[in-house]
């Protein structure tokens, strides 16, 4: 019998790029929460969650339709059970910072790893929970567009560069075939995946967990589009030049 693999480690990725615009949060939790204070109730924070737009295909492109990574929550969570979100979580004391922590929840919650941090989504999401003893937790989730590596064994590869997506028959080019990316869940905090488009989301086609989250979703397709324009403004250029 072949000796295990050693399974990859989430928190010490091949390589984890990180845009000078968000060096300000490679800083550990206990920092951020000393540092940072509610608009609204001008209290500190007490906990810091964080979530991660995952699009496909992983870099802009003007002949492929954007879709977003979406899991359903499983049924036995006791908040929104069986409604859609972004991976992530909550950021520990133990991550190395916060966007570690970013990380660490996306591959428990899909097995792929985040390589690059491409841009801070919104402005952010405040809210408050019940604690113990009826003290409140109060609460601001930051979301990043980020690239991802799949995990297979022990060795990864970029999802963009071996993914199968089937094309929809239309002639069209756009790519609404299935997306052949390997995600594992966690069947106890979720119980499927989908690939959203903009339109999914604006229809209400699957029921995301707060309409803040929503429109976090939606602020990462206008800034995907934002991008599709520049890539074939550019292409454009050259083939005239």
């Amino acid at each position: 019998m072949p000796p295990s693999q050693p399974q990859p480690q989430p928190q010490t990725p091949i390589q984890l790029t990180i845009p000078p615009t968000l060096a300000p949060l490679t800083i550990p939790l206990s920092t951020y929460l000393a540092t940072h204070t509610s608009v609204h109730t001008k209290k500190p924070y007490t906990n810091l969650a964080v979530g991660a737009l995952v699009f496909h295909p992983p870099r802009p492109s003007p002949n492929t339709r954007t879709k977003l990574l979406l899991l359903r929550r499983a049924p036995t969570e006791s908040a929104f059970p069986n409604l859609w979100e972004v991976p992530g979580g909550s950021s520990d004391a133990t991550d190395p910072t916060v966007l570690h922590s970013l990380v660490r929840e996306v591959f428990e919650e899909t097995g792929m790893r985040v390589t690059r941090f491409l841009r801070g989504v919104g402005r952010g999401v405040e809210f408050v929970t019940p604690g113990r003893k009826e003290e409140e937790r109060r609460w601001m989730k930051l979301s990043f567009e980020v690239e991802v590596l799949e995990i297979h064994g022990g060795s990864g590869h970029m999802y963009g560069e071996k993914d199968n997506v089937a094309g929809d028959g239309d002639g069209d080019g756009d790519g609404d075939g299935e997306i052949d990316v390997e995600i594992t869940l966690d069947p106890e905090e979720h119980s499927e995946y989908v690939w959203a488009t903009e339109q999914d989301i604006r229809g209400d086609r699957y029921s995301i967990v707060t309409p803040e989250q929503k429109e976090i979703m939606l602020e990462g397709f206008k800034l995907r589009t934002g991008d599709s324009e520049r890539v074939k403004a550019l292409v454009d250029g050259s083939k005239k030049s």
